[in-house]
């Protein structure tokens, strides 16, 4: 008698046992299946910001943006780049390189250190006047290509020493909805300078 309880005990705690794993490798599966539904959410998530100030309808969802934004983000760029003066030019491209992705950023901020020490020893100020923007990739796919078209001046001690029509071709990817600049080059005559 004792043996057939102790054996019908033992089947109990088996058969609880299966039905322990059975309802861990479901909680399991739900887990993975709402990571992944969560997931797929993230990525079609739209964020529709229209400050005051702007006179379109931007849209960021994961990488992808609308044209609107990425004109915006590169005319706010390209201002901060090449619109300074001895004085600002430390605390401009400081702000511009909150746009650099971090896999060029040491490369570009190098540049930058060159030309702000060179504007504070030579008291030098530029103003970049921006005439035309494309944007030449498509906006949806997460990376592209923006050509802006302008004047620059140059200055060294208040007396103008440089006016030049410029082209810049700004490369950009989107990634979890910030825009970031993978490179930005100036294009003269028919050539590229990085």
């Amino acid at each position: 008698m004792f043996a057939s309880k102790h054996v019908e005990r033992w089947k109990n705690l088996a058969e609880e046992n299966k039905t322990i794993k059975f309802v861990m490798l479901v909680l399991l599966l739900g887990m993975i299946l709402e990571g992944i539904y969560i997931n797929g959410i993230l990525e079609k998530q739209k964020v529709i910001i229209v400050p005051p100030y702007i006179s379109e309808k931007i849209e960021i969802s994961g990488k992808k943006a609308n044209i609107a934004y990425i004109r915006m983000m590169c005319e706010y760029a390209l201002n901060l780049l090449l619109d300074w003066t001895h004085f600002t030019v430390n605390s401009r491209f400081k702000e511009f390189m909150a746009f650099v992705d971090p896999s060029v950023a040491a490369k570009i901020s190098r540049k930058l250190e060159e030309t702000a020490e060179e504007a504070r020893k030579r008291n030098v100020t530029q103003a970049f006047y921006l005439t035309k923007l494309e944007v030449g990739s498509t906006p949806g796919s997460g990376k592209g290509e923006v050509t802006a078209d302008g004047m620059l001046q140059r200055f060294v001690f208040d007396q103008l020493v440089k006016t030049e029509k410029c082209r810049y071709v700004v490369r950009y990817k989107i990634k979890n909805g910030k825009f970031m600049i993978t490179s930005i080059n100036k294009i003269e005559g028919e050539k590229e300078k990085r």
